[in-house]
């Protein structure tokens, strides 16, 4: 028996059921007309046909038997269809449905970074899978960013100028989009919202591409080049930049494609990426400060000046933003009127990101340490020594902190004395990258050019 129930979408932005007698989309403002694609019915026992050849395929089949096609499997009603599978998947209402968590949308997690995730993955880890299998050679290696997770998938961008979307569970590449005409434009992690993910290049553009397809949907100039990665706060999407001598950050609206709303210059370069809180947007500069500006206008509400270039992402919550400097110092400030809080001392340059949950601040150092402060007084509560500098910057699960070193090693701390709760995971190259926890897996990238997910024991 054949349900005879089928809907329209837009072909661009698959956006839910559309009138018959629409002209444009409702969401993306695209025009359609009578060669909107329909979903095919479904078919009670589990029987689809190929979307590339159209061969009924048998019950459960993985791939199709006529062309090869991967056929994935929905979320929620478990068809094999590809298209219905994504369909299915990325509609708003299925999304509440659909077994993946999607608290690590972009780098550090969220747009305020405070890089913690409620999911609680602890140790033992198992190697879930790896991307290539091999170390690659030297010249057929692709620097990886930092990754996102989202909707049981996991998105980078890659030095060989592509998008990258991987099968959270199993590996698979699901699709591979190029982003920009030239290589080693690419190098700051991916950010995703409502179906769509954005990623900043160093040519100077901004791309959105649909989550489950790649298929670009649009893209708008910058400024200058995009040094961070990008934060998506309500309607506006925040993206810092850098030029030779300054830098700055920039908010475009992306339900415009990318209509510029506003730009802050800033009077030195920027590797920050913007934290948003509310009304305001932080973000550090090389002139030695740390920035407030208005999330609607731009305009600078406060700076604070600290010893030292500040190249860390800050963190914003409760109240305050966390930072490192490059004067071998922590700062906390208040997020309103940018006045001190605390400071606290490390050994050497920070300029890895904070992370902030439960009342600690979690940072590492050139020092070859990982730090734990107070988040209301600044005072110690713990630390972890580890064998080379520390650029990663930590992802907080529940009762685990997870960090990489320049020693090639994935680190698991208590987030109390910090102590660690199993032997480093091993690359043999530095893990430079900002951990992703999603799915009860951990997501990270090696400089030797692979992708790690490690299985993790969920705490309920």
């Amino acid at each position: 028996m054949i349900s005879t129930t089928s809907k329209t979408r837009c072909p661009f932005c698959r956006w839910k059921a559309i009138g018959p007698e629409s002209r444009f989309c409702p969401h993306c403002g695209k025009p359609i007309g009578e060669n909107v694609p329909r979903l095919e019915p479904f078919v009670e026992d589990e029987r689809y046909h190929c979307p590339e050849c159209r061969l009924l395929n048998r019950p459960r089949a993985r791939r199709c038997e006529g062309c090869g096609l991967r056929l994935q499997i929905c979320p929620r009603c478990a068809a094999l269809n590809p298209l219905l599978a994504c369909q299915c998947r990325f509609d708003k209402e299925a999304l509440t449905a659909a077994p993946y968590s999607a608290h690590y949308t972009a780098f550090r997690a969220n747009p305020s970074r405070t890089g913690a995730t409620p999911e609680a993955v602890e140790p033992p880890f198992n190697l879930l899978w790896r991307y290539p299998e091999t170390v690659p050679p030297l010249d057929e290696k692709v620097e990886w960013t930092s990754p996102a997770a989202a909707y049981g998938m996991i998105y980078l961008g890659g030095t060989d100028r592509h998008l990258w979307a991987f099968d959270g569970e199993t590996g698979e590449r699901l699709w591979r989009v190029p982003m920009d005409e030239r290589p080693y434009t690419i190098a700051a992690a991916p950010a995703v919202a409502d179906f769509t993910v954005y990623l900043a290049t160093l040519s100077g553009r901004l791309y959105a591409a649909h989550a489950a397809t790649g298929e670009p949907l649009w893209d708008c100039p910058l400024p200058e080049p995009a040094t961070s990665g990008p934060a998506v706060a309500g309607e506006k999407i925040l993206v810092a930049f850098t030029g030779l001598s300054k830098g700055g950050v920039a908010a475009v609206d992306r339900s415009r494609a990318g209509a510029a709303l506003w730009q802050c210059d800033l009077p030195a370069e920027v590797m920050s990426s913007p934290a948003a809180l509310g009304d305001l947007v932080f973000v550090g500069c090389r002139d030695q400060h740390i920035y407030a500006l208005d999330i609607s206008t731009g305009a600078i509400r406060w700076r604070y000046q600290t010893g030292g270039p500040v190249n860390a992402t800050p963190a914003a919550a409760d109240g305050a933003v966390y930072v490192g400097s490059r004067d071998f110092k922590v700062y906390a400030l208040d997020a309103t009127s940018g006045q001190r809080l605390w400071e606290a001392s490390t050994e050497f340059y920070v300029d890895a990101s904070p992370a902030v949950a439960n009342g600690i601040v979690y940072i590492g150092s050139d020092d070859d340490r990982i730090y734990a402060f107070s988040a209301r007084t600044g005072g110690e509560v713990g630390r972890c020594s580890t064998r080379q500098p520390v650029r990663s910057s930590p992802a907080i699960s529940g009762g685990v902190v997870h960090v990489g070193s320049n020693d090639g090693g994935l680190y698991a701390m208590h987030p109390a004395s910090g102590r660690l709760l199993a032997e480093p995971y091993e690359t043999g190259s530095a893990v430079l990258s900002s951990p992703a926890v999603a799915d009860s897996a951990v997501y990270f990238t090696s400089s030797n050019g692979v992708i790690y997910a490690l299985k993790g024991q969920v705490k309920e």
